[in-house]
């Protein structure tokens, strides 16, 4: 087992004490909600240059996919705090040996991410609904999807989305490991695009209204967040 430097753990210390509330009688003036139509934008229409190159990702991607890309795909079918845990490396603070994340040690942790996703998905519903783009594999019939046929509209991704939101709240726990948990969540929304689903606006968009809804969030929802803390706190001093 590979050894770990303490520092990300006082790292983490630092980051959930940054989350105390306000005294009382001090309230957090909440930040007014986003314009989520404008942070989102229009899509590509389908006959314009951009339209008929994204169509053209598309029927590359399903030749140039691997068995391992749609089984990894297929992983992250669900965004959820498993889906992160091969990125966080937390080392005791005893002997610095690195410590293997149980899910079931995480359960408020995992109920901050229900908290997001419960928060988040009326406002997707909301965007997709406006925005009404069909699938591509709708538009295409010629395109063959390597996933689960999705039901609703395309525009923005959901799980890009989500995967960004995720991996931004995990990392308020975790700063050590903020590139690799970014990065798995950037796969959640390119592996759509791969296995058919979506086009690589709708994961674009996805991403931008992610980035923008886990910066809101987050700073509405410091006391939720702490209540997680303590878990990160144990895992280490096992």
């Amino acid at each position: 087992m590979r050894r770990l430097p303490a520092i990300p753990v006082l790292i983490m210390a630092l980051a959930c004490a940054n989350f105390s509330p306000l005294p009382a009688g001090q309230p957090r003036t909440a930040a007014a909600e986003p314009d989520w139509l404008s942070i989102v934008g229009l899509y590509p229409r389908a006959g314009t240059p951009t339209g008929y190159g994204e169509q053209a990702i598309l029927f590359w991607l399903q030749t140039a996919r691997t068995a391992q890309d749609v089984a990894r795909a297929n992983a992250e079918n669900t965004p959820s705090f498993g889906c992160y845990a091969q990125d966080i490396h937390l080392a005791c603070a005893l002997d610095g040996q690195e410590v293997p994340v149980e899910i079931q040690d995480f359960p408020r942790t995992e109920a901050v991410l229900d908290q997001a996703r419960q928060d988040l998905l009326p406002i997707l519903q909301a965007l997709q609904a406006t925005f009404a783009r069909p699938r591509p594999y709708l538009s295409y019939p010629g395109l063959q999807p390597a996933l689960p046929l999705a039901g609703g509209p395309s525009y923005p991704s959901t799980n890009a989305t989500l995967g960004t939101v995720f991996a931004e709240i995990i990392a308020q726990y975790d700063q050590a490991d903020v590139n690799a948990l970014r990065t798995t969540g950037k796969l959640m929304g390119t592996d759509r695009v791969l296995g058919g689903v979506h086009y690589p606006s709708d994961v674009d968009a996805g991403q931008r209204l992610g980035k923008a809804f886990a910066t809101w969030w987050i700073d509405s929802h410091l006391a939720l967040i702490q209540t997680a803390c303590s878990e990160w706190s144990a895992a280490t001093a096992r």
